[in-house]
């Protein structure tokens, strides 16, 4: 708990059943264009197996199914083109862990009612590019959102950030979003509309450092709180921790079953109609 991932040596030996399968394993890269399968792929009922460095070179979207991404497999989507994701699982088909989604500067990426597992940072944002993530949940993940920079953000709403058991690394899960020297607004702001996101059975919730963080309407609780030393704070089982010049602004958020609720250390904290239930801090 609470320290660095150390891949396993890949190997595509897999286990998993007959699927169709893109990519070059296991430290090839190929683009999404050339791997022969529609751009538009609709995976309803079906299994896509993806391995090694798939590079989304061109606009693709994917809607429904399973995909099962081999290990230490990441996902690179090129600048000025679009990665969409609907409705699909995503998780391991062995007993490790794979890379994740990584955007470059000017990359763009929707995901939509996914369950996405298994990765080392399931989203990881470099320079701006912009992303819109809704409805999905974030299981078994060591980072489920890992920010650095000035993303331009159409919405992250309505998602559930969990860890439901140890992860294949045999850690658990760190962070529901980590921001560093960057920018991150979460919730909706409207009041009227209700569309929460949810960061249970974690070691944090939310992670800032060098940041302006803004969320509204999201739940904290049943964070996971043990004596081991904590990568951040002086403890884990946090909801929100903020250091370093961070710039928090809480709103309409619950923050329930936790070591500590908030915690900012040379930061600064804008904390509105907020409700604490049971925590010790």
């Amino acid at each position: 708990k609470g320290v660095p991932y150390t891949p396993r040596n890949p190997t595509f030996e897999s286990t998993c059943a007959d699927n169709t399968m893109i990519g070059n394993p296991p430290r090839g890269a190929t683009n999404i264009s050339q791997a022969g399968i529609p751009l538009n792929y609709d995976n309803v009922d079906s299994c896509l197996q993806v391995g090694g460095r798939l590079i989304i070179d061109t606009d693709f979207t994917l809607n429904g199914g399973d995909v099962l991404l081999e290990p230490n497999t990441e996902n690179v989507v090129s600048a000025n083109q679009t990665l969409t994701i609907t409705n699909a699982n995503l998780q391991s088909c062995e007993n490790y862990m794979w890379q994740g989604i990584t955007l470059g500067d000017g990359a763009n990426l929707v995901l939509e009612g996914n369950t996405i597992s298994d990765a080392i940072q399931a989203v990881k944002t470099r320079n701006h590019p912009t992303i819109e993530i809704i409805d999905n949940t974030f299981d078994r993940n060591y980072i489920a959102l890992d920010i650095l920079d000035i993303p331009i953000i159409e919405a992250v709403s309505g998602n559930t950030f969990s860890c439901s058991d140890t992860l294949n690394s045999g850690l658990w899960g760190l962070y529901g979003a980590r921001v560093t020297n960057g920018l991150l607004f979460m919730g909706d702001f409207n009041p009227t509309v209700t569309e929460q996101n949810t960061f249970k059975d974690l070691e944090y919730g939310v992670v800032s450092s060098f940041s302006i963080v803004s969320i509204a309407d999201a739940v904290c609780e049943n964070l996971r709180y043990d004596t081991t030393p904590p990568p951040v704070g002086s403890s884990n089982s946090i909801g929100v921790f903020a250091e370093a010049q961070s710039q928090i602004t809480l709103t309409d958020c619950t923050f329930k079953n936790l070591n500590k609720g908030c915690v900012a250390n040379n930061s600064s904290l804008d904390f509105y109609d907020n409700t604490i239930d049971t925590v010790n801090y």
